[in-house]
C-alpha cells in the first residue's frame, strides 16, 4: 500500500532541549504564572513549593498510567488532591487557570527545534505526504498548537492528536486511532516517526503502520532486540527522504545504513 501521511512524535523528535533544565528554573518559571493567580485568590502558599507539589502529583499520575490501561489521566483532579493535601480548596473554574497557568511555554526553558525540522517537514508536505502529530502531553491540543505556532510549525500539521484530548496514552491504539481518522487514513497508508521504541515504534507497529525509530545518536548495544523493531532507523530527520517507502522521484536512494539491520540492537 503506498505511503499517503507521515505520522511524528513531538519531544525528542521535532523540538528538545539541548541544556539539561534545572529542576530549579523549571519551577522559579511555573511560579511566575502561577504566582499571581495565588495571590489574587487569597491563598497563602509559596508558589515555587506549589509547583514542586504540582509535579510530584501529576507524575504519580502519569506512573500509574502508564502501569495501568493507558488511560490518559485527570490530571486536573490529580492537582486538586494534591491542593487538598495542602488544606487549599479551589473551584473547578479556578483548578482550571491555575493548570493552564502553571503549563510553561517550552521556548521559555530553553527547547528549540531539531536543525532539520523544518525543512524535512517543507519536503514532506512538498512530496504530498499528509502530516500528523501524535504526543503524550499534560497540555491540550489548542495549547499545543500555540506552542507549534510560535516555532513556526502550526501550519504545517494536519493533525495534532494529544493523549490529554483523545483520553489514551500512547502506545494504546485508540490514540493512533483517533490521528487515523483525523488525516483521514489507513494503517497502512501511514509511517510512524518517533524516538520511542516503545511507545512510538511498537504502538504504531502493532497497528500495522511502518515505523521510522529517531535514534538521536544513541548507538549503544542493549541486550536484546525490542519485541517489535522498527521498519528503519535514523539519527536525523532529514534521513527520512532517503528511505525506499518514502522516497520521491528526484530524492536520493536510500543507503543500506539508513535502513535496519537485523543483527542491530537498540536502546
Amino acid at each position: 500500500m503506498e505511503i499517503s501521511a507521515i505520522l511524528f512524535d513531538l519531544d525528542n523528535t521535532l523540538w528538545h532541549f539541548p541544556v539539561p533544565l534545572p529542576d530549579d528554573v523549571l519551577h522559579a518559571r511555573c511560579a511566575e504564572q502561577i504566582g499571581p493567580l495565588l495571590a489574587g485568590w487569597g491563598v497563602d502558599c509559596a508558589p515555587v513549593e506549589l509547583s514542586r507539589a504540582m509535579l510530584a502529583a501529576v507524575e504519580r499520575a502519569r506512573r500509574a498510567a502508564v502501569a495501568g490501561a493507558l488511560l490518559s489521566p485527570d490530571w486536573l483532579e490529580a492537582l486538586d488532591a494534591a491542593l487538598r493535601e495542602r488544606r487549599i480548596g479551589l473551584e473547578p473554574e479556578q483548578l482550571d487557570e491555575l493548570w493552564s497557568a502553571w503549563q510553561v511555554d517550552g521556548a521559555r526553558l530553553g527547547r528549540q527545534l531539531y536543525p532539520d525540522t523544518m525543512t524535512t517537514l517543507a519536503w514532506s508536505r512538498d512530496a504530498g505526504y499528509r502530516l500528523g502529530l501524535i504526543s503524550n502531553r499534560w497540555s491540550d491540543a489548542a495549547l499545543t498548537r500555540r506552542e507549534l505556532g510560535g516555532c513556526g510549525l502550526g501550519a504545517l500539521f494536519d493533525a495534532v492528536v494529544v493523549s490529554t484530548d483523545a483520553g489514551w496514552l500512547k502506545p494504546h491504539p485508540e490514540i493512533f486511532y483517533a490521528a487515523l481518522r483525523d488525516l483521514k487514513t489507513e494503517p497502512g497508508e501511514v509511517v510512524m516517526v518517533g524516538d520511542s521504541l516503545r511507545t512510538d515504534i511498537a504502538g504504531a507497529k502493532m497497528l500495522g503502520m511502518r515505523a521510522v525509530w529517531k535514534r538521536n545518536g544513541r548507538r549503544t548495544q542493549a541486550p536484546a532486540e525490542p519485541a517489535i523493531p522498527p521498519d528503519a532507523m535514523i539519527d536525523d530527520l532529514w534521513e527520512l527522504r532517503r528511505l525506499p517507502f518514502l522516497a520521491r522521484e528526484g530524492d536520493s536512494v536510500a543507503s543500506a545504513g539508513g535502513l535496519l539491520k537485523r543483527d542491530e540492537r537498540f536502546d
